[in-house]
């Protein structure tokens, strides 16, 4: 969570649980559609094996969780609910060029991947991270 490639979600849950305030440039309403690490190595799996109907794909392919838009506000609300305490949000100047919204399409994903409704939900990501960055790594 400390490298400059780290997602939003573990730089997050790291200042949380050090409770150290998180700082969100904008109003906190951009939408994003996070996946857990877990089932996006599955996706590979199936499209590397041909499993599903991945054998007669070719192209680019967006993977997403389906009906997984949140914004980083309701992001934060789950993460104080993971961790269980309040969480203190520092709100800065909007990031000239910053996307407001990063939904994929997924029409291709549902229709040649079997197991998309068996993602994740984001709470039980959540709640791995959580463990993991509590325990000694």
């Amino acid at each position: 969570p400390n490298s400059q490639y780290a997602g939003v979600i573990g730089k997050f849950i790291s200042k949380a649980l050090l409770d150290q305030s998180l700082t969100i440039f904008g109003d906190g309403e951009q939408c994003r559609n996070f996946v857990y690490v877990g089932d996006i190595a599955k996706v590979n799996v199936a499209a590397a094996t041909g499993i599903d109907k991945f054998n007669k794909f070719q192209g680019i392919l967006n993977v997403g969780k389906p009906d997984g838009e949140i914004t980083l506000n309701q992001l934060v609300r789950k993460i104080s609910k993971v961790i269980n305490k309040p969480v203190r949000v520092d709100f800065e100047d909007a990031v000239i060029g910053d996307i407001r919204t990063s939904v994929p399409s997924l029409n291709n994903f549902c229709a040649i991947y079997a197991n998309h409704a068996s993602m994740h939900p984001l709470d039980d990501g959540l709640i791995h991270l959580v463990e993991y960055l509590k325990s000694d790594n």
